[in-house]
């Protein structure tokens, strides 16, 4: 009887007469499990009946609003909301009661604003008063800019023709 040679036997005898790694192609699968992500929920059998993947809510995972010159409403909302769904509003609204939370509710707020902000804000004793520093800043300059509106509007209706012009 003649035995065929096995496919082991013929890739020895190639790598032996080439002196050579054998191509990636000729290669066995590895015979460890496919790497898998996440957490698989496993039932009697063996058989894989769903997978989950764990998302950790840390601090720095939410994405802040940036305040710009002239979106002060709507970034002031937004924070609000993303302050409240990490349970860090009422440190803003009633002040520091727990130092941990004020902190949180302060480094949120510097990461929300312009750099030309932070080193202001970052000197304030607590995050209710960083809050309150950046709603003056912007509604003050919303006042003067009405003021100022109001003026030029006053200036518009004034203005008439003089006899001979």
């Amino acid at each position: 009887m003649s035995k065929t040679p096995s496919e082991k036997e013929k890739l020895e005898e190639r790598v032996e007469g080439s002196g050579s790694k054998p191509p990636a192609d000729n290669r066995r699968p590895s015979a460890s499990p496919a790497r898998r992500r996440g957490r698989s929920v496993i039932r009697g059998g063996g058989e894989i009946v769903a997978r989950e993947r764990v998302v950790r809510e840390g601090s720095g995972s939410a994405q802040y609003p940036t305040l710009t010159r002239t979106n002060y409403a709507e970034w002031a909302m937004v924070m609000r909301v993303q302050l409240q769904a990490q349970h860090l509003w009422d440190a803003i609204v009633y002040g520091g009661d727990d130092d941990g939370d004020d902190r949180a509710a302060l480094a949120a707020l510097l990461r929300a604003v312009p750099p030309e902000l932070v080193r202001t804000l970052a000197a304030k004793d607590c995050a209710k008063t960083a809050w309150e520093t950046i709603k003056t800043m912007r509604l003050g300059t919303g006042r003067i800019r009405e003021a100022k509106a109001q003026t030029r509007r006053r200036e518009w209706e004034e203005l008439r023709f003089k006899t001979g012009e």
